[in-house]
């Protein structure tokens, strides 16, 4: 059987061990800040961000680097959010984890910041030394809950201080965003072509009138015949009175 390697999987699989897991919660006396995860286990409370990156990692001299460019910025945004956590449960152990999206493990320490992929986190956060019982655990988890209250629909993830997550990947959106303009046009060409049909159907109706009332109209000869005629009378006769004298 695959082991699901994703974020809501190793999750969904340490609140099966008892662990309580509380999402999308925001800082108290922060307008800015949300934090992606938040987890009471036995080993203490473990304030995590999570980001989807499937390129290298790397720690160089204290500086987490994905794919050559530093994040250092994330990394001490975690550690702060974790302090101010810290400040509400001063007797338990508070852990900033920085979690990876990914299905390649992942260990190591960005200062006193916690490394770990999705694929391992829950072997990591359970191989810490116990600190609370099951009761405690659901104590602190309540007082928590009350004190880091839900983050709003309305926010955005440009607000956050500690969210790291990722956009979906840019092919991703060229796709959808080269989809609607086909949609879009599409319908733009289909009412264009409606707009020019319903035109040359009325051109063509009033030319058929016309040629119709063009028909029905009676034969005339020219009225210049009447003159032409009335002239040549009149040369006629005077040539008459020439031959006369």
């Amino acid at each position: 059987m695959t082991r699901d390697t994703s974020a809501v999987g190793a999750l969904g699989a340490l609140s099966w061990r008892g662990w309580v897991v509380l999402r999308d919660r925001a800082l108290p006396g922060r307008r800015r800040g949300t934090l992606d995860h938040v987890l009471v286990g036995p080993g203490g409370v473990f304030v995590m961000s999570r980001t989807k990156w499937p390129g290298p990692v790397a720690v160089v001299d204290g500086v987490l680097n994905l794919g050559g460019r530093p994040h250092q910025r994330d990394v001490t945004d975690l550690a702060e959010a974790a302090a101010a956590v810290l400040a509400l449960v001063p007797d338990v152990p508070v852990h900033p984890v920085f979690c990876i999206e990914r299905h390649q493990p992942l260990t190591g320490w960005v200062r006193n910041v916690m490394l770990c992929a999705t694929s391992n986190v829950e072997e990591i956060l359970t191989s810490r030394p116990a600190v609370l019982g099951p009761e405690q655990v659901q104590q602190v988890a309540e007082m928590l809950a009350s004190r880091l209250l839900p983050v709003p629909p309305a926010a955005t993830e440009s607000d956050a201080v500690t969210s790291t997550r990722s956009a979906a990947p840019w092919p991703v959106r060229i796709l959808f965003q080269a989809a609607a303009m086909a949609v879009a046009a599409l319908l733009v060409i289909g009412v264009l072509q409606t707009g020019v049909v319903n035109q040359i159907s009325t051109v063509v109706g009033n030319f058929v009138t016309e040629v119709a009332t063009v028909d029905d109209q009676p034969t005339r000869k020219p009225a210049q015949d009447e003159p032409r005629t009335s002239t040549r009378k009149r040369a006629d006769q005077g040539k008459g009175k020439d031959q006369d004298k």
